[in-house]
């Protein structure tokens, strides 16, 4: 017990002496967010959420505060709003570095550029066909691939955001030697993140490959709580062939979609 608490506290030591620049911003619009090879910590904040499919949600704004706006497919396959109202612009938005604003500019291939309230996401459609309410990972279904390097420290900030429901993360394929506390099987290794906390798992990046991250609490992974978590290697393997090495665009997460509620179908 006393080893485990002693690993524990000296990566908490590093993550609290990490520098600005180690921490990865993974905003709504990132789909993938990767953290940067020279950092010795990388530390991501995951905010999850419940929302309703078909509806766009205002990205500036938790999803809890009912700032949804919905939305149905018309026969041209568009998003037509069901009020005729536009709280807010969606589209293709990347964010404008070295912009000097206290508020960040978005950017599209157009060069409009948009403050984050102004933006909204992508209506959530899954099959195209079901209206439910679904969980969704800092505004996104599947979660955003999150991809460091092996034999980095990593920090992931979990903020419960959801209602009523306790919450766990699981790394998936990572071997959490000497931090299996931080493995994330709910009721099991860790107590459940209650609704409105935060934890923070910290654990060493390994081995290196293609894993991802999951809910261990009931059903909640087959509703959108995942997404890929992705170590890449300390000394790259050299290939006889060039190929471009690019997670972000190459990595396809796919789940079973189940259009009543998982819970439905649990064998008590």
């Amino acid at each position: 017990m006393f080893s485990l608490l002693l690993v524990l506290v000296v990566l908490t030591q590093q993550v609290a002496s990490t520098q600005v620049e180690d921490f990865v911003e993974c905003e709504p619009v990132d789909t993938a967010c990767e953290c940067d090879a020279d950092a010795t910590v990388c530390i991501f904040q995951l905010y999850i959420e419940r929302v309703f499919t078909f509806t766009k949600y205002n990205y500036s704004v938790p999803y809890s505060h009912g700032q949804g706006e919905s939305y149905h497919i018309n026969n041209m396959g568009q998003f037509v709003p069901l009020r005729n109202t536009e709280r807010c612009i969606e589209g293709t938005f990347t964010k404008q570095t070295g912009s000097g604003s206290s508020d960040n500019l978005y950017c599209n291939e157009e060069n409009v550029c948009l403050p984050k309230s102004k933006l909204c996401s992508e209506p959530i459609t899954v099959d195209g066909k079901t209206y439910k309410t679904v969980i969704t990972v800092n505004k996104q279904l599947p979660g955003p691939t999150l991809i460091v390097h092996e034999g980095q420290v990593v920090a992931v900030d979990v903020h419960n955001n959801l209602s009523t429901e306790g919450i766990s993360i699981h790394w998936h394929g990572q071997h959490q030697i000497k931090t299996n506390f931080m493995d994330g099987v709910g009721l099991v290794t860790q107590c459940p993140i209650q609704p409105g906390s935060s934890f923070r798992y910290i654990f060493k990046a390994g081995p290196s490959g293609t894993f991802w991250y999951h809910s261990e609490m009931q059903s909640q992974r087959g509703i959108g709580l995942f997404g890929a978590f992705i170590v890449k290697e300390k000394d790259p393997i050299s290939y006889p062939v060039s190929f471009i090495d690019d997670p972000a665009h190459h990595t396809l997460t796919i789940m079973d979609w189940f259009r009543e509620d998982p819970e439905q179908f649990a064998i008590v």
